[in-house]
């Protein structure tokens, strides 16, 4: 019982980033719209795809945010609540996709070269933001405890009756 409690304050603390984030991007539902359509944009330019795509993105890039948050939402609830591996594994990348949506190593490095900040003995302006880095490496944290093994089901498993051949 105390095992229990214990792996869920574990999973509280480390799936407390993905509802602490989406409740400060609903907060403000437009300019949380706004900005996230800007992000968007800037990346679907970045990976040059066509403009009839472009258009679909920014037409729907509301629903598209609704969308993501919905299931990013729900991944975390399942994750924290369920202790569910796909739960996790799904809040995870989620994550770390909304490190790369909205903390984007490529925009600090575009901004960078515009600005001629750069130069060859500078190696640190080459380096992802610490927010990308923290962001990022709290879902890969969340990914990888969707392999971890409960100690209750390998002891369940050991007790188990043994069949003979």
């Amino acid at each position: 019982m105390a095992n229990s409690k214990i792996n869920f304050l574990k999973r509280f603390i480390i799936f407390q980033f993905a509802f602490l984030f989406i409740f400060s991007k609903v907060q403000n539902l437009k300019k949380s719209y706004k900005d996230f359509y800007k992000r968007i944009k800037f990346i679907a330019k970045l990976s040059k795809i066509s403009q009839q795509k472009l258009e679909l993105i920014e037409n729907n890039s509301n629903n598209i945010f609704i969308l993501i948050f919905s299931l990013y939402f729900l991944s975390s609830l399942f994750a924290l609540l369920f202790n569910s591996g796909l739960g996790k594994h799904i809040s995870g990348m989620f994550t770390i996709i909304m490190a790369i949506i909205y903390c984007n190593p490529v925009t600090t490095i575009k901004k960078n070269f515009e600005s001629h900040k750069y130069s060859r003995d500078d190696w640190k302006n080459y380096v992802p933001s610490l927010e990308f880095c923290l962001i990022a490496a709290v879902g890969i944290i969340m990914t990888l405890t969707s392999f971890q093994i409960d100690n209750n089901e390998v002891e369940e498993g050991d007790n188990a009756p043994k069949k003979k051949v």
